[in-house]
């Protein structure tokens, strides 16, 4: 494993300025390009993020490199030590080790956004089946279980504490954010704060205390405080920014992000890295389609299998 890995990163910095109904940062300014260090990790880490690219998912600044051809997204297991996938119409377990592979569900004609709960003991994912739709399921990795079918909806996440669905779905007055019981299968309209009312949300995460939730949408990344119900604008919405995974302590995300071209849509993606503290963005995997950083269980000494 190389102790020094060197990449080429945009740096950016944003100052804090009001603005009705929202605290706004200032718009990113570009500095010069600047070519950065970073020391090989050892023990566990809370820096360590995998991306997903056309044909495999790559830990940044290690070897591994796992073939990953038609997968189309992609999340760490609680534990770290596999990541679930989506290919096709199937949900897969990917050991970090290179292990065999597992398909743990599959027959739809497509299932995306996989996202495990927080006590690891299930996984929360997007089917899609022409004679029903789209649906919210979730898997107990019993492996005995069958999967729980619910509502339409979109790019689902887990609350901090497991107890409940964030997802995005259309009425009639347009996109909304909505909560789903698992237990119960009820859900109904979640408003984090007016300020989203009626907006076009592409996602929403929360972070590992629950005390800030991200979310994405066509204006930007906008980062709402729980407990100060105070809205922040991150990004100003020139790009499609999307995917958002928090780092274990909270500090840090990283996320997809996406030119607009008026002939062509969305075209370029990339996956970059804001820190939340220094209010510094930097571009950390080009032409990727999805970062997701590691749990705070995960043991880079595992990489050691690999390397």
């Amino acid at each position: 494993m190389k102790p020094y890995i060197k990449k080429s990163i945009a740096a950016w910095l944003f100052a804090a300025s009001p603005l009705a109904a929202a605290e706004l940062f200032e718009l990113p300014t570009p500095s010069p390009e600047s070519e950065v260090d970073y020391p090989e990790q050892s023990g566990p880490t809370h820096d360590t993020v995998a991306v997903l690219t056309d044909d495999a998912i790559q830990i940044i600044g290690t070897p591994i490199r796992i073939p990953s051809e038609g997968v189309t997204t992609f999340e760490w297991s609680a534990d770290g030590k596999a990541f679930f996938a989506t290919k096709g119409g199937s949900l897969l377990w990917i050991p970090v080790d290179g292990g065999e592979q597992k398909v743990l569900a599959s027959g739809w004609d497509w299932v995306r956004s996989p996202k495990p709960s927080p006590d690891g003991k299930q996984v929360l994912f997007v089917s899609y089946k022409h004679e029903v739709g789209r649906r919210i399921c979730v898997l107990e990795l019993d492996g005995n279980s069958p999967v729980r079918q619910y509502v339409s909806g979109h790019e689902p996440v887990w609350s901090e504490n497991g107890q409940s669905i964030l997802f995005e779905e259309y009425g009639s007055d347009g996109p909304r954010l909505y909560q789903l019981d698992p237990d119960t299968g009820e859900s109904g309209p979640y408003a984090p704060h007016p300020f989203f009312k009626g907006m076009r949300v592409h996602d929403i995460e929360t972070s590992p205390d629950g005390r800030t939730q991200i979310v994405s949408s066509d204006s930007g990344l906008h980062l709402f405080d729980v407990e100060s119900q105070k809205v922040h604008q991150l990004t100003d919405g020139i790009f499609y920014e999307d995917k958002v995974s928090f780092s274990p302590d909270g500090k840090c995300i990283v996320f997809r992000q996406q030119r607009i071209d008026p002939k062509m849509g969305r075209v370029d993606p990339n996956v970059v890295e804001f820190n939340l503290d220094t209010r510094r963005m930097r571009t950390i995997s080009d032409k990727a389609q999805q970062a997701a950083f590691a749990p705070k269980s995960f043991d880079i000494q595992l990489l050691n299998l690999r390397c």
